[in-house]
């Protein structure tokens, strides 16, 4: 009876070791292979590529990388059971989930992880080995048909679209998850944009803006608030939805941390994919944590471009997001650039850079208006 006691014992602690080695086998599964991969999102009739590099830290977490020519897009990857992986798009509220195939392969879905958001995912496939440069925005013309990318962690986009016979363009933006829009155009070689210091402005009689919103904290803020009076504040309207602002503030928190003693303020009012301030709390959060933001984050509402003018009454109009808003130390709004001009576009950028810099050194050079500085002498004894 011992024997057989000490038997079933044995076979126990036998089955139990065999299970942990099982166990820690799996724990142990290889990340996905590292190196260049190049993924297809299909979006209605149309497939999206993009090229992105996976890195593995251990066999639980890593870093993909999205490639667009020069640009590099930084997430991080984790491991979720012994076939799936889970990639958060930072700031962005969606993610990509994907299966890690038999075959080494990728198949997953973009998804949306706004609540409540409807048609919210992508299917997707990636293969290991294989790429090619989509930079910023790039893609191909067969006959008389055109079709262009691009994939930078907010949902994919696509432009398609044909050319007609006399010379004109029809066609169809498409942005993954979110809704389409159609647009033509017309062949000219002079040709320009349009200017963003005189796209949007203030209404006649106007000289101020005027706004209340709640930050982060819940707390209401105005300009009119002691902590701005007799300071440069920079407006900044944003969505971490939206990849441009994320580039604007790329460029302004480090110039903000930079200047701010100058007597400089700043302000992004964050209008987002739900109207809910604890939603708010989360995304714009970590925006602020992602990019180190020092200056206020406020909650606007509703991430569109009618509420944004309902709000902000004194602009002509809203057209884009961002919109920068210059004001100078007697509260006076003195520049409104409508968009960012970003790092890729090499020249323009350039000349963005040098003009913001030049403005605010000379508004930051004007004199704290008498009664402000009195004021403040007054505060400091």
């Amino acid at each position: 009876m011992k024997m057989k006691i000490s038997s079933r014992i044995a076979c126990l602690t036998t089955s139990v070791l065999l299970l942990g080695g099982i166990a820690s086998a799996r724990v142990a599964k290889p990340f996905p292979k590292e190196g260049i991969w190049r993924g297809e999102f299909s979006v209605s009739e149309s497939k999206v590529p993009f090229n992105f590099e996976l890195k593995g830290k251990s066999p639980q977490t890593g870093i993909l990388t999205l490639i667009n020519g020069s640009r590099r897009d930084d997430f991080h990857v984790e491991r979720r059971g012994d076939d799936s992986i889970y990639v958060k798009m930072n700031t962005y509220d969606a993610a990509l989930v994907a299966k890690i195939e038999t075959d080494g392969t990728l198949s997953g879905e973009y998804r949306s992880l706004v609540p409540g958001f409807r048609g919210n995912s992508l299917p997707f496939v990636a293969e290991h080995g294989k790429n090619g440069d989509t930079r910023e925005l790039e893609g191909t013309v067969q006959g008389d048909e055109f079709e262009l990318s691009g994939f930078t962690g907010p949902s994919p986009f696509i432009v398609k679209g044909k050319i007609n016979d006399d010379n004109s363009i029809t066609g169809e933006q498409g942005f993954g998850i979110y809704k389409n829009l159609k647009f033509d155009g017309q062949r000219n070689e002079n040709a320009e944009l349009p200017d963003p210091y005189k796209l949007t402005f203030l209404k006649e009689g106007y000289k101020k803006l005027d706004f209340t919103f709640p930050d982060l904290t819940g707390k209401n803020v105005s300009l009119t608030d002691d902590k701005y009076k007799g300071k440069v504040v920079i407006i900044e309207t944003i969505g971490t939805w939206c990849p441009n602002c994320t580039d604007q503030t790329v460029f302004l928190s480090p110039w903000f941390k930079k200047n701010q003693k100058r007597g400089v303020e700043a302000i992004a009012i964050g209008f987002e994919q739900k109207d809910d301030l604890e939603y708010a709390k989360y995304t714009l959060g970590k925006l602020k944590e992602k990019y180190g933001i020092t200056y206020d984050i406020l909650f606007g509402g509703i991430a569109d471009k009618r509420v944004v003018a309902e709000k902000l009454p004194a602009l002509n109009k809203f057209i884009a997001f961002p919109t920068t808003i210059i004001i100078d130390r007697k509260g006076n709004v003195r520049e409104i650039y409508t968009g960012y001009t970003g790092t890729v576009t090499g020249k323009y950028f350039n000349d963005y850079e040098t003009k913001f810099n030049k403005v605010l050194d000379e508004l930051i050079a004007e004199p704290v208006p008498e009664k402000l500085a009195s004021a403040e002498t007054l505060k400091s004894k």
